[in-house]
Formats: structure tokens, sequence, C-alpha cells
């Protein structure tokens, strides 16, 4: 992943290299006027002067200016990916998320089972992941969920939301489409409509989930139950940039037109000589 500030650097780079050809540029400049001082007449001195050097200082300072397309992309991860595809953690889930962030760090709510009416409770969480700033073009999400018991009966996604966006639909298909077993864990990778970008450009995206039955339960597995409980193991936010404008620090164009003024004024001594 190249960041923005990496770019920069190496626009900034690129330019240098564009505009001087090595860091001895100025110094050879001077030696050669000095030289061209001594064998050709004062108007050839200058037109040489415009003629190389000129150039590439002016080719160098529109390379400093124009915009540089970068494509930006970012990765961020919460919690730890623990299991693979269609394991059954059922003695470890808690176990292996101890030390994690919450919500990561361990089974959350309660199944209710066929002699528990008290205790049983619904998954419920939230999580934020923070970022530098960037344009977006294109966003996943996945999640790696346990216990979530998506192939009973219904819809197991009371509500799931990025802000105020409301994108339960968009998991509840995804659930619904596969996996899901009793005491099963699966993984499941959200692309994010294009309404979603807006408010995940500014860094911050804080999102929530419910999950609620009926659910499996009982002994086989095969009782229709009221309460879900659920594990989440980790959930991981990629996305892609669109072009963006890379702007060369101050530093680097006072480096540039530094240059370019230094040899204009070398250019007027010549001519007033």
């Amino acid at each position: 992943m190249v960041s923005p500030s990496t770019m920069t650097r190496a626009s900034e780079t690129r330019c240098r290299t564009a505009s001087i050809g090595n860091p001895h540029w100025v110094r050879e400049s001077v030696a050669g006027i000095a030289s061209t001082r001594r064998n050709r007449p004062a108007s050839l001195q200058v037109q040489a002067l415009k003629g190389n050097r000129a150039r590439q200082v002016r080719r160098g300072c529109a390379g400093a200016i124009q915009a540089f397309p970068a494509t930006a992309a970012a990765v961020v991860t919460l919690g730890e990916r623990d299991f693979n595809e269609g394991d059954f953690p059922v003695t470890t889930y808690n176990g292996r998320q101890t030390g994690e962030p919450a919500p990561f760090d361990g089974f959350i709510g309660r199944d209710q089972d066929l002699t528990d009416t008290v205790l049983a409770e619904d998954f419920s969480a939230s999580w934020t992941f923070n970022y530098a700033p960037l344009s977006i073009s294109s966003a996943t999400l996945t999640l790696g969920l346990y216990d979530h018991d998506s192939a009973s009966p219904g819809s197991q996604v009371g509500g799931f939301f990025l802000d105020s966006l409301d994108l339960t639909g968009l998991l509840n298909s995804a659930l619904e489409a596969r996996g899901g077993g009793n005491a099963v864990y699966n993984i499941y990778t959200l692309t994010l409509p294009a309404s979603t970008f807006t408010t995940l450009e500014d860094g911050v995206a804080n999102f929530s989930l419910r999950l609620v039955g009926p659910t499996l339960g009982g002994t086989s597995g095969d009782s229709v139950l009221p309460k879900n409980g659920a594990g989440l193991d980790f959930a991981t936010l990629a996305f892609n940039g669109g072009d963006s404008v890379s702007v060369p620090e101050p530093s680097s164009l006072a480096l540039l037109f530094g240059s370019f003024f230094s040899l204009a004024a070398l250019s007027r001594r010549r001519r007033s000589d």
C-alpha cells in the first residue's frame, strides 16, 4: 500500500530529477557560464543558457505543479482472525479471543436453550475503524462470525448500520446465502455500496450489528429458539481510492523556483556585463 505521504515524496523526487538532473547542476551551470563567457559573445552565452538549462528548469517546474494521479489503498483490521471457514470451535472460541479488543474478545449474548429463558440474550455490538481520510472508489467489509445461526428459519440480522446508513439487507442476504449452521464459524465479505463512500472517506467508520432469533438449539441443534448469541472474531475494512492530486511540499516548490530565479538573475547580470 502506498500512502499519500510516500507518493508525495516520490513525486518530489521525480520532480527534482526532471528539473535538476543531478545534485551538482547549479554548480555546473555556473561553471558552464564562466566557460562560455571566455569563449563566446555575450548574446550567445545568454542564448545557450536559455536553450539548455532554462528548458530543464521549465520542464521541472511544470512537473512539480502538474497533478500526479495516485491510487490509494488501505486495509484496516480489528480483532484477529483465529479460525477458518467452516470450523466448529465450540470449546476453543472464548479462549482464542482472550486479550483482543472488544467486541472481538469473546462470545456475546446467549442462545436460549430448552431450560433457560432468563439469561438468553441477543448478540449486539459496535466497533469503529480509524484511518487516514482518502478518496474512495470501492470498499469491502469482511466479518468472521461464529454461531450466528443464519441457517435457521427467518432472518437473523436484526440491524446492521454504518453510522446511520442501514446495511441490514446487505448483510442478511450474505448470511442467508450460505453458512450459519449451529456453532459453525463462517467468513463473509460484503461489497459496500457507493452510498457509503462519503461516510467512509472521513477516516472514521462506525459499525453496529444486532443479531436476533430464531436460532438453532437443543441437543441435536434442530430446535428453533428465540434468542441469538454469537461471536464476532474479526472485522476488516478494505478500500481502493480514486485518482487524487498530489501537490509537492512547499520546500520542493521553493527549491525549483529558487533555481529558476537564480538562473534568471545570472542571465540578467551577464547581459549587463
